[in-house]
Order: structure tokens, then C-alpha cells, then sequence
């Protein structure tokens, strides 16, 4: 069993997106914004009638391109059900049996896309992001919908510009209504980590190896994508590889269990169990109760 770990962050998914009024005063661009999104999840029909009311009286409003967005977004979902001869992931529905018992399929409802309204909706953030650069609520928009709908080359494309948009803004990233998130300094870095792994969890080893190279490019310090690719070479099997990029991540930090644990692992996949056990020691040593004990009974595993 492999016993790798993972520096997992938290994934911010953006669902509904802002921006700073232009012309209107704030608190009536707000109480719009929550009118549309209302109209969003119960009456789309009504929220397109809404929404072209407010372009023509307030055509310049930042907040008009992630409304639309999720306009676009939500017609082009369509439910469907099939019969299918193994469960799809992250599908619902139930198993299909025989006389005798024996499953022979899933009836299952999923989540299919309109690639055509899909598209027009990608369109209405790509607008938005030229004409507001800094909205990093647009790039993560897009970028969380493209995981959604499984078009993961479009999930990479836009987190790298948002990474190459970094340049330029360093950490005074916007959001919703125009705010500045300043003072969350790490906000790109964290979020690029959630959409590495959840490509990695999904086995597109291709694009989440094209972000991260994006990301340890940009931030070689991070201990985080340092660890990532020496998860990446174990996943490729080149031991001595991920062996090197652990032990530089060691050097960030001598304490952090998730890389002595890699390492600890490494080793004994090396076939050098006493180094194995000196780095599982090192976790014991330094680390939470429960995550000790979780190294303690790998190391007594050593032995079998």
C-alpha cells in the first residue's frame, strides 16, 4: 500500500462571482447581485430577462461578467440517466441485479455539458478577465468550472495565466465587489495546490505535471511544490528522483511531517530500512499524537 502523503489545502470553489460597481453605488449593485444569483438558482429564465435590464442601464458593470457566466454555466448542465456497466465517479444512482443476485449494471444520473453554452460561458470570464486582470475570482471561476465540466486542459491554461498575472500583482489580488486580498498572501498558491491535486486524484497526470511546473517556476521556495514533485517521481517510479526533491523539502522545514513521512517511505521502498526508521522516528519526535502513531505503526511494519 502506498503511504505517500499529500500537502493538501483547502479547494475554493468559485460558484458565483462579484466585481466593484462602476456607476451604480455599492449597496445597490449588491442588492442587485443578490437578486440575480436568487433569480440564478430559482428561475433562470427570469435571471436572462434580469440580466439584459441591468446591461442596458449599467453596461460597464464588472459584475455583469460573472452573472452571465453562471447563466451560461447553468443551461449548459443537463441531467441525464443511463444504464452503465460500472459506476461513474461522482455519479448517483443504484445497482442493477439478476435473478440470481449478480449486478449487471448501474442506473445512474449524471452531469453532462452543452459544449456550446459551455463555451459561451467561458467567454463571458475571458471578457471579464481582460477587461479586469486582477479578478482572481475570474480565473478560479473558470478554472473550477473547467474541472466540473472535465475539460482539465482549460483548468490549466487559466490557472497559469493567473500565475503569470502574478508578475505583475504580486498579492493584491480582487474579488467580489472589488476586494483586495492583500492579506492573504498565499491565496494563489493554496488554490493552485487544490486544483494540482484534484487533477492528480482524477489521474490526468499530464496537466497537473504542466501546472505544476508552472508553480514551482514561479515559486521554487514553496515547500509545497517541491514535495509535489517528488510525489510526481514516485509516481513515475524513479525513487532516487522523489528521493532528492523530499530531502530538498527537508531542508525548508526539518519538522513537517508530510515530507518526513515521504521520505521515511522512499527509503523503505529503497530497501534502506534503518534510514526508514530514523525518519519515522523523526515524525514520532516531532509530530501530533495521532500522526506519530500512524508512524510508529509503519516502523514496526519495517520488521515484518
Amino acid at each position: 500500500m502506498k503511504r505517500f502523503v499529500f500537502m493538501a489545502m483547502a479547494l475554493l470553489l468559485v460558484v458565483t462571482l462579484g466585481a466593484q460597481s462602476v456607476t451604480m453605488n455599492e449597496q445597490d449593485v449588491q442588492k442587485r447581485y443578490e437578486e440575480a444569483v436568487n433569480l440564478l438558482n430559482t428561475n433562470i429564465d427570469g435571471a436572462k430577462t434580469f440580466l439584459e435590464k441591468w446591461e442596458k442601464e449599467d453596461p460597464g458593470n464588472p459584475e455583469l461578467y460573472s452573472l452571465w457566466f453562471n447563466y451560461y454555466y447553468g443551461k449548459s448542465m443537463q441531467s441525464v440517466i443511463e444504464l452503465a456497466p460500472q459506476p461513474a465517479p461522482g455519479a448517483s444512482g443504484y445497482a442493477i441485479t439478476d435473478s440470481t443476485g449478480r449486478t449487471v449494471g448501474y442506473l445512474q444520473e449524471r452531469t453532462i455539458f452543452n459544449d456550446t453554452l459551455l463555451s459561451m460561458a467561458f467567454n463571458w470570464l475571458d471578457r471579464g478577465i481582460e477587461a479586469n486582470p486582477n479578478r482572481l475570482d475570474f480565473y478560479f471561476g473558470k478554472a473550477s468550472a473547467s474541472l466540473e465540466a472535465n475539460k482539465d486542459s482549460l483548468c490549466v491554461d487559466i490557472v497559469c495565466r493567473a500565475i503569470e498575472r502574478a508578475e505583475i500583482v504580486g498579492a493584491k489580488w480582487l474579488w467580489t465587489f472589488g476586494e483586495c486580498r492583500d492579506k492573504e498572501p498565499d491565496l494563489l498558491e493554496q488554490c493552485v495546490q487544490s486544483y494540482f491535486l484534484s487533477l492528480y486524484e482524477k489521474g490526468n497526470m499530464d496537466q497537473a505535471e504542466m501546472l505544476l511546473q508552472a508553480a514551482a517556476s514561479k515559486y521554487p521556495k514553496n515547500i509545497v511544490f517541491v514535495t509535489n514533485k517528488g510525489l510526481m517521481a514516485l509516481h513515475k517510479g524513479d525513487l532516487h528522483l522523489a528521493l532528492e526533491k523530499f530531502l530538498e523539502a527537508e531542508k525548508m522545514d526539518k519538522k513537517d511531517h508530510v515530507v518526513l513521512m515521504n521520505i521515511a517511505y522512499t527509503y523503505r521502498e529503497l530497501g534502506d530500512k534503518d534510514t526508514a526508521r530514523k525518519y519515522y522516528s523523526k515524525v514520532i519526535k516531532y509530530c501530533s499524537p495521532e500522526i506519530a502513531a500512524e508512524a510508529k505503526m509503519l516502523m514496526e511494519k519495517l520488521d515484518e
